[in-house]
């Protein structure tokens, strides 16, 4: 391609180019579009999909942590918050489903998010990063746990 660039005329090489920039930023705006597209409402006449809401704890301590004790001590700090949003959760599901289903469910649950997060942070075995890694997993199974718990208290009551 390069061989054959050289051998044009300098306007035709300077035609190529902006036809291929214009094409670039086509691309480019149609995907900036159909990103937008998706963030357009529901209509009234369509079905809409329920979107739990965002799980909100205090993350203040990630801007100050420096070093790897201070990154471990914040984590593990946001996996406390997260972990008692989680039981006030699985509260309000047990009041749809029973206590022994939610509690069962749970703890399934449990070993599913220690297995997974291992698998996860197991690539840090022997590094001191690994509590950190273990930690951020489970912060991110017990935020995604209570949205799914949102969503079928949701479910439950319409």
């Amino acid at each position: 391609m390069k061989n054959v660039l050289q051998k044009l005329p300098m306007s035709t090489k300077r035609v190529q180019y902006l036809l291929l920039l214009i094409c670039l930023l086509l691309l480019a705006s149609c995907s900036n579009n159909s990103s937008s597209a998706s963030q357009v409402p529901l209509s009234k006449t369509s079905t809409s999909v329920y979107v739990p809401p965002p799980v909100k704890y205090n993350r203040s301590c990630e801007k100050t942590a420096l070093t790897q004790i201070k990154m471990d001590e914040c984590a593990a700090s946001e996996l406390g918050q997260v972990t008692k949003l989680l039981h006030v959760a699985l509260s309000g599901e047990a009041k749809y489903y029973g206590s022994s289903k939610v509690n069962s469910v749970q703890a399934s649950w449990g070993h599913y998010m220690k297995a997974e997060c291992n698998m996860e942070a197991g690539i840090y075995q022997g590094g001191s990063i690994l509590p950190l890694m273990m930690t951020d997993c489970e912060i991110s199974e017990t935020v995604s746990r209570i949205q799914r718990i949102d969503t079928d208290i949701h479910s439950a009551t319409q």
